[in-house]
């Protein structure tokens, strides 16, 4: 055991099962959460994010928060979203060359 180890400290990093699942009542606010960002994406009235930048941030932290649903639901959520970037992405115009 190194100096840096300690028996009487916990390792910090590693997750009890307990927390690596979320508790129902999560879960619950996770696809409430879930339901309202695809919502804003499937918009067809407004364009649902102001730059590039922020429709990369809303995938990122949607394809985040699907971790935490079973596989199945979760790759209908990422279909359902998947489509509405790609209308979204279509939307935009070409990019110029740097």
């Amino acid at each position: 055991m190194s100096r840096r180890e300690s028996p009487a400290q916990p390792d910090l990093f590693a997750l009890a099962e307990a927390e690596a699942t979320p508790a129902p009542g999560i879960l619950g606010l996770i696809r409430q959460e879930l339901r309202r960002m695809l919502a804003a994406a499937e918009a067809t009235d407004r364009a649902p994010f102001p730059d590039i930048t922020a429709a990369t941030v809303a995938e990122l932290r949607f394809n985040a928060m699907l971790a935490s649903l079973p596989a199945e639901e979760a790759a209908e959520l990422r279909a359902a979203h998947d489509a509405a970037l790609d209308r979204y992405y279509a939307s935009l115009p070409p990019s110029q060359p740097l």
